[in-house]
């Protein structure tokens, strides 16, 4: 029975729901309620779509009565304020899914669906996780995101081993926060979005997270606004990422807190830190967005080396992609030269950083003992370069870049700045340059 989008205000008549029926679609209607009584005989069916009826706010307790083979009901999208209820005893049911229900307050015990796999309560009105959880251990999918629940009672989550999708809120006002070790013991994890509230946790799950984890976001601290919120410049192939945030912690330095598994690591308003890492080796690690680090003066202190013979070898930052410095003030040169030779940058972006004076540092720098000023260097990667708000800003590089791949440049706002050393080719898309007098200093390679 597929009547989606019919402009119905009510259930269609009972004669429709036959015995026989298998699945019904009544979504995008404008149902406003299923009243008490109505209890249709429809024992084989597995399959209900109620979503996107707005206006359905009521749902009868009587109405799942015999619909005991139900294994899909969507609710999701409507004004429903509580679940009947009759829902325990829907033993066959494998999803329950009511995202987006903002007035639901009230969902009964799930402890009898224990045939349940897929449990969204995302930005429902709920405040306590429906009683039961803990007894559905076939569980893999669970999304409490943009909920109200303030709580994930200690040793639920264990209970729930089979969990494959967990997402909890962590940008609402009120952040849902989860112990490391009981997230690491999910072994089957895939999918994770979840809010540890200090370092201790998140190293507990850094340490023992599972090998099948093919994507998540994690957040540690208590998670502020930050301008780098939705600034994407660099995407996965595979869409999938594995990210993590810091939020107004005491840090010394961050080496702790890289591993293989993380691809990007953003750093907001964390205090102490004067370098990112003591330590030029930073794993998987391939995009680096940094904010409010106002005491930070550079990203990687440059490691001693007894004889020309030990420099880091070509390509221990090969993986890193995407560098993006908002207000970090402390900071004078981002790229130091004894970095240079280890980047494949896609992407350089450094925004309202008071006393930066260089992007990428020019002194000589020792190469198998001799010195070099390095005047022409390729940075065929580069796709994206932005500076902005950059007052004693006063180069981008002393010699000469070519930039055969570079589709952005944007300089605005930086008045000390007398040069742009870019060579560029067809590939450049879009160009930005404030004031218009430095364009003159870009070079073209036809």
């Amino acid at each position: 029975m597929v009547q989606a989008g019919a402009q119905l205000t009510e259930l269609p008549d009972v004669r429709l729901w036959r015995e026989e029926l298998l699945r019904a679609s009544l979504m995008e209607n404008r149902i406003e309620n299923i009243p008490t009584g109505f209890s249709p005989m429809c024992p084989r069916l597995s399959t209900l779509l109620l979503c996107r009826n707005y206006k359905l706010n009521l749902v009868g307790d009587s109405f799942f009565q015999h619909l005991i083979g139900l294994k899909v009901l969507d609710l999701s999208d409507t004004d429903i304020e509580k679940l009947p209820d009759s829902i325990c005893h829907l033993t066959s049911l494998t999803a329950l899914l009511l995202g987006w229900c903002a007035k639901l307050s009230y969902v009964p015990s799930l402890a009898k669906l224990k045939a349940l796999e897929k449990l969204d309560l995302s930005y429902t009105g709920l405040e306590d996780l429906p009683e039961g959880m803990e007894r559905l251990e076939d569980l893999r999918y669970l999304n409490l995101d943009g909920s109200g629940v303030r709580v994930l009672r200690s040793g639920i989550l264990p209970q729930l081993s089979k969990l494959q999708f967990l997402k909890l809120h962590q940008k609402s006002e009120v952040v849902l926060s989860v112990r490391g070790d009981e997230v690491s013991a999910l072994y089957d994890l895939q999918t994770s979005e979840c809010n540890f509230r200090d370092l201790d946790d998140f190293r507990f799950f850094r340490c023992g997270q599972s090998i099948s984890l093919i994507a998540c976001k994690v957040t540690v601290g208590r998670p502020c606004f930050s301008s780098l919120e939705d600034l994407n410049y660099t995407r996965s192939k595979s869409g999938l990422i594995k990210e993590a945030w810091f939020y107004d912690l005491m840090i010394d330095n961050a080496i702790s807190l890289f591993g293989r598994f993380i691809t990007k690591v953003v750093f907001v308003s964390c205090q102490n830190m004067r370098s990112l890492c003591p330590s030029y080796v930073i794993g998987g690690l391939e995009i680096l967005h940094l904010d409010g680090l106002i005491i930070l003066e550079t990203l990687f202190e440059a490691p001693l080396f007894e004889a020309p013979s030990k420099l880091p070898a070509l390509g221990v930052f090969f993986k890193l992609r995407e560098i993006v410095i908002h207000k970090c003030h402390g900071m004078m040169v981002l790229l130091p030269p004894w970095l240079l030779s280890e980047l494949r940058l896609e992407v350089i972006v450094v925004e309202d950083c008071y006393n930066m004076q260089e992007i990428m540092g020019s002194c000589e720098v020792l190469v198998h003992g001799e010195e070099h000023s390095s005047p022409f260097r390729r940075f065929d990667k580069l796709r994206v370069l932005v500076v902005k708000k950059l007052p004693n800003l006063k180069s981008i590089y002393s010699g000469r870049l070519q930039c055969n791949s570079v589709e952005e440049i944007t300089v605005g706002d930086c008045p000390q700045l007398t040069r742009i050393p870019i060579t560029i080719s067809h590939s450049l898309k879009k160009i930005e340059v404030d004031p218009e007098s430095l364009l003159n200093t870009v070079e073209n390679v036809l």
